[in-house]
């Protein structure tokens, strides 16, 4: 590894180490990750992570703090005329606090087929699903009929219920029977590389 990274640099190397669910062995292991050809920067660098918040203390053990994992965020970008974004961003974002507001009863679930397609959910998207939130008319939620699960809009009128789905090829469906709904989707992953 190079010895040359920018402390920025090798911030990013660090969000990754930790990232991947690595732990903090020994400040051997951590000279090869970092590049340093020396024990001592090892603990120079750790010490500025620790003085800057980025990391914290526990015993013997670093754990990241939300520094770490933060990314940075920039209000807006034109999907019409280029321009410039600053340099600085204003904002930081946690992905895991702005996608799952319930931790312990989220699941990510890959969609398959294209029933959704006009909601914008596509074949391997993954849908991020809580199953703590109750389905208003309106959500998209996944359904169990029968064993079989399903991706639709919820709509209940009546005590009647409606799995209705975003692509006209489908038919909406009528539940008439047992039907579980297993949860409501709360956001959509989709990756482009």
């Amino acid at each position: 590894m190079r010895t040359d990274k920018t402390y920025g640099a090798k911030i990013t190397t660090l969000r990754e180490f930790f990232r991947n669910g690595w732990v903090f062995e020994s400040l051997t292991q951590m000279s090869v990750i970092l590049g340093y050809t020396n024990k001592a920067w090892v603990k120079y660098f750790f010490l500025k992570l620790l003085n800057d918040g980025i990391l914290s203390l526990q015993g013997t053990q670093y754990i990241p703090t939300e520094k770490l994992i933060v990314y940075p965020l920039y209000e807006s970008v034109r999907a019409g005329l280029p321009f410039t974004p600053e340099t600085n961003p204003p904002n930081h974002i946690n992905v895991d606090k702005y996608l799952i507001e319930h931790p312990a009863s989220t699941f990510f679930i890959r969609v398959k087929w294209d029933s959704m397609k006009d909601a914008g959910i596509v074949e391997g998207d993954i849908v991020i699903l809580d199953r703590s939130l109750t389905p208003k008319n309106g959500d998209i939620v996944i359904a169990s009929l029968d064993g079989d699960v399903t991706l639709k809009y919820f709509e209940k009128k009546w005590e009647k219920l409606k799995l209705i789905p975003a692509n006209e090829s489908y038919i909406p469906i009528i539940v008439n029977g047992p039907c579980e709904i297993l949860g409501v989707v709360c956001g959509t992953v989709r990756k482009y590389h």
